[in-house]
């Protein structure tokens, strides 16, 4: 009996000692490659924020205006760890305890496996949040350099969409019908200018569509909501903002820098100015169709490489000499396509207005 005792005894301690060689070299391995395994701690306004009153209701009325939440559906937040995206989460998450309408929400991220860009930390934030949690990985940059077409040596455009592919693959294996992305308006403003004075063609993006398939829905809730709220609301709450610091995407936000410092400029002037541009956009923005066979003025400028979530208009080059569709074109339609295309023209037409005074006043 003693000798039995003596050798749990000895088990006991060596199956210690070998727990402690196992824990030392985890450890180890994790200070190697800067990842430490120590409980993160966030502030309590981090995990339970208190969502102003103006913020709830500019994200409110943009759902009720576009119809992008319906009884039933299954959001998936793309979560790339920015103020914009995070904030949008908080919101999504405090109107689904408000509102009559029921749904569910969770968050996925696409890790693109480069040293600049470590998401990895969100993965215990949204753990403590409580929150269902994707996180996808694939070496994005990688695969860029080895299947990037010559023709359209775009690494930006590759890796936008390689993650929506991703996004898209893993809603439809886990039952989500409604993608949220972190847009807001500047970003609409902005790319609405960038495609004016860069490619010659009045476009933005899309508030609430359905892809190709149908089966998917992409809406930007954010929409009206502008990027100093977003930034005020991060950091009053202390979130826990992960920085994106893309080695590939360095030339692009140079352009889109230079168009925020021209729209702050105005702004100084026009101080509604973000709000007229908003109100221009709106037949844009409200575009719900993602078929390229509606889509005449890009087949005449032979543009392929748009996504999803860029919504076509009328272009300043080979424009036909009427915005009415003719019979038989390939967009013509039912009768609220027709009347949505006069929209655009009409929008085109003001706004190329408001484009040529923002150019005069540079």
């Amino acid at each position: 009996m003693a000798v039995l005792l003596h050798n749990s005894v000895q088990l006991m301690v060596t199956f210690q000692d070998d727990q402690e060689v196992r824990e030392e070299k985890q450890q180890q391995v994790a200070a190697d490659f800067g990842i430490w395994r120590e409980k993160p701690t966030y502030a309590a306004t981090a995990l339970a924020p208190k969502v102003p009153k103006s913020l709830r209701s500019q994200v409110a009325g943009a759902i009720k205006e576009y119809d992008m939440i319906r009884e039933g559906d299954r959001l998936l937040v793309g979560l790339s760890g920015g103020k914009d995206s995070l904030t949008l989460l908080h919101v999504l998450l405090e109107l689904q305890r408000r509102s009559p309408v029921k749904f569910t929400v969770a968050a996925a991220t696409v890790n693109p496996e480069t040293p600049e860009f470590a998401p990895e930390p969100l993965i215990d934030y949204l753990k403590a949040l409580g929150v269902t949690y994707h996180f996808l990985s694939k070496p994005l940059i990688e695969m860029a350099k080895c299947h990037l077409d010559p023709k359209k040596p775009s690494i930006c455009s590759f890796c936008a969409r390689m993650k929506r592919g991703m996004l898209y693959t893993c809603m439809r294996e886990n039952a989500y019908n409604v993608l949220c992305l972190g847009q807001h308006l500047d970003d609409f403003a902005e790319s609405f200018l960038m495609s004016a004075f860069r490619n010659g063609s009045l476009r933005t993006m899309k508030a609430n569509y359905a892809v190709a398939a149908k089966d998917l829905r992409v809406c930007r809730p954010l929409v009206n909501v502008r990027e100093k709220t977003l930034a005020n609301f991060a950091k009053e709450n202390r979130l826990p903002v992960i920085a994106d610091n893309c080695p590939a995407c360095f030339a692009a936000p140079k352009e889109r820098h230079r168009i925020k410092i021209m729209l702050s400029q105005q702004e100084f002037e026009h101080p509604d100015l973000f709000w007229s541009l908003s109100s221009c956009m709106k037949p844009l923005m409200s575009i719900a169709q993602t078929e390229k066979t509606m889509d005449w003025w890009r087949q005449l400028m032979a543009d392929e490489d748009d996504e999803d979530g860029a919504a076509p208009a009328l272009t300043q080059v080979a424009r036909p000499p009427s915005p009415i569709v003719p019979p038989g074109s390939p967009a013509s339609g039912p009768g609220n396509d027709h009347t949505r295309l006069v929209l655009v023209a009409v929008s085109s037409a003001i706004v190329g207005g408001i484009v040529v005074a923002l150019a005069r006043c540079r």
